[in-house]
């Protein structure tokens, strides 16, 4: 009790903002009366977690690693300025935002889905080294906590040369990150995994890491989430 009533003490000096549009609000709320989330409307792909007029699911002969994915919310408005704060800061009342939302919507998109385990989309450990957090992780620890499931922390690895994605088309994304990935040994055997991330915008990496996890042994890879874009 000491520790969260002096929390509250500070909030009273430097009170929080809404997650998603900055404004003040109490000590225990994370949006304002005015801000809500912004759930998808449309009828969405169980395969790519895209609204099927954009779908991006590969063709026949190709198909995913991964068997499915659930991304909570669209990469737009709030919810992207929210998410590009986190990736400057960790910031645990974003992450337990996005958490709640993330294990919501899992529920109600996978409901019968049942996971052994939850891993984190890796970062560059150069990457790493500069920024000193990976969201992907504090987003994956918080969606643990929230669904009562073991948390595999750095169960992958990033290797090679550090790249950037953003400048990529969708082919050079999937040959940029195709053996980008290696697996901590024996930690997915059997396992039936949730693989979660902060956005997803062609699946390239969500797939490069599904199939070093099946390689591994996993049973099957799940995706999860804060966010989708509709297009690539």
């Amino acid at each position: 009790m000491k520790g969260e009533a002096l929390e509250r003490f500070i909030s009273l000096l430097f009170p929080r903002g809404c997650v998603l549009c900055g404004k003040t609000v109490a000590y225990d709320d994370l949006l304002c009366g005015t801000c809500s989330p912004d759930r998808p409307t449309c009828k969405l792909c169980l395969r790519c977690g895209k609204p099927h007029s954009s779908c991006v699911c590969p063709g026949p002969d190709e198909g995913w690693a991964f068997s499915g994915v659930v991304s909570a919310l669209p990469y737009r408005g709030g919810t992207r300025d929210a998410i590009l704060r986190l990736k400057k800061t960790p910031d645990a009342r974003i992450c337990k935002f996005f958490a709640g939302e993330m294990a919501g919507a899992l529920r109600d998109r996978l409901p019968d889905a049942a996971f052994d385990i939850i891993a984190e989309t890796p970062m560059h450990p150069d990457k790493l080294a500069r920024r000193g957090f990976n969201h992907a992780e504090l987003l994956a620890a918080q969606v643990a906590a929230e669904l009562r499931i073991p948390h595999r922390m750095r169960l992958l690895a990033c290797t090679g040369a550090e790249g950037q994605q953003h400048n990529l088309n969708r082919e050079q994304r999937f040959a940029a990150v195709r053996d980008r990935y290696e697996l901590r040994a024996g930690g997915a055997k059997g396992k039936a995994v949730l693989l979660v991330d902060d956005v997803l915008t062609t699946g390239a990496t969500a797939h490069a890491c599904a199939r070093r996890l099946l390689d591994g042994g996993a049973k099957s890879v799940y995706v999860l989430t804060a966010a989708g874009t509709d297009k690539i």
